[in-house]
């Protein structure tokens, strides 16, 4: 029992040094540093005040609120299936070289994606603060981000031991998640009774969306779909794990 658990604190060390080397090498190579992890988010707002005539907007809850969550959810979603892939293409190598194992460094990159999640998320604070959004509601919604963490993380093991046996995983989930996030209420509300909202039903991306706007506005959660989302997230990441364990070897043998 000692060594398992020795064995599980080291992973967890070992998931913090490299997620927070990735960081600091990101924020550090760039002129802008962190504000880089904002431009994003930022840059997307901006379009969408340009052009928000041309969307359906939500009657209750405000328009710029609105878009700011559901950009960065997407992009929270968007940059860790994307890591995921490119960790396993770009860093595949330290699991000859020093050891260390490709969950471990799939992990890593996640918890830099969430870095970068909750940095963007000072954004929507800011905005709660501008619309008079109640700030404790904040708080409300931290089961919510582990519950995203959970699926993420899990999506996230399947696409990198996919990766091991399709090369081009990465190129395929950047435009899968481009084309999810234009089908996702992230700039607009589908209209209901169509194909786009009935697909939106059983969008995980939407789900997440739409939990963390009512959550954040309301400070209340729908109970059944939080109960929906959170079985399938566990499923998802107990299913995430076993491929990435049984992908191990593979890994290695292409890195």
């Amino acid at each position: 029992m000692s060594y398992s658990f020795e064995q599980c604190f080291i992973a967890i060390k070992q998931v913090q040094v490299l997620a927070w080397l990735s960081f600091k090498a990101r924020v550090e190579r760039h002129v802008l540093g962190v504000l880089w992890y904002l431009l994003d988010p930022i840059l997307y707002f901006i379009v969408f005040i340009a052009i928000q005539g041309h969307f359906v907007t939500h009657n209750i809850i405000p328009a710029g609120f609105y878009v700011m969550t559901g950009i960065v959810i997407s992009n929270i979603m968007r940059k860790s299936f994307s890591a995921s892939a490119g960790s396993i293409l770009s860093l595949g190598a330290y699991t000859k070289s020093l050891g260390v194992k490709p969950i471990i460094l799939v992990s890593g990159k996640i918890i830099e994606s969430f870095i970068s999640f909750l940095i963007e998320f000072l954004l929507v604070m800011v905005l709660m603060l501008y619309y008079k959004i109640s700030i404790i509601n904040v708080c409300i919604a931290i089961p919510l981000v582990v519950i995203l963490y959970l699926f993420i993380q899990g999506v996230a093991w399947a696409i990198a031991s996919i990766t091991a046996y399709i090369r081009d995983m990465e190129n395929l989930v950047n435009i899968s998640m481009y084309l999810l996030t234009i089908a996702s209420p992230v700039f607009y509300i589908p209209k209901s009774g169509t194909a786009l909202h009935v697909f939106n039903t059983y969008n995980p991306l939407a789900q997440f969306i739409d939990l963390f706007r009512q959550v954040l506005f309301k400070g209340v959660y729908d109970v059944n779909l939080v109960l929906s989302v959170s079985l399938y997230s566990v499923v998802v990441f107990i299913f995430g794990y076993w491929m990435i364990k049984r992908a191990t070897f593979r890994i290695a043998e292409v890195s």
